[in-house]
């Protein structure tokens, strides 16, 4: 497996169900010694959905295979400030 690696796309979303919790702009994953995180520009965000358990970050994958690029957020480590997103991930899951 990769020691460390970077990911950036053009959009994304925080999603809580089938649920928009916010709309990203601009976003980059890495991974660096096992641990996933998140920086992204945000766009949209709802302030009650952004709270709430389970959530996932979703972002279109347009390499092949195409598809999505979704990873699961741990709880409670979503910081919004003004357009700025920080949130930890845990693995990517199939998508």
């Amino acid at each position: 497996m990769f020691e460390s690696l970077t990911l950036r796309g053009p959009r994304g979303a925080l999603l809580w169900g089938a649920d928009s919790a916010a709309t990203l702009g601009a976003w980059v994953v890495v991974r660096k010694k096992r641990a996933w995180s998140l920086r992204a520009t945000v766009e949209r965000v709802d302030t009650y959905r952004i709270k709430q358990v389970p959530l996932l970050f979703q972002a279109h994958r347009a390499h092949k295979p195409i598809g999505h690029w979704v990873f699961p957020i741990v709880p409670k480590t979503v910081v919004v400030n003004g357009r700025s997103l920080t949130a930890t991930l845990g693995p990517p899951e199939g998508g």
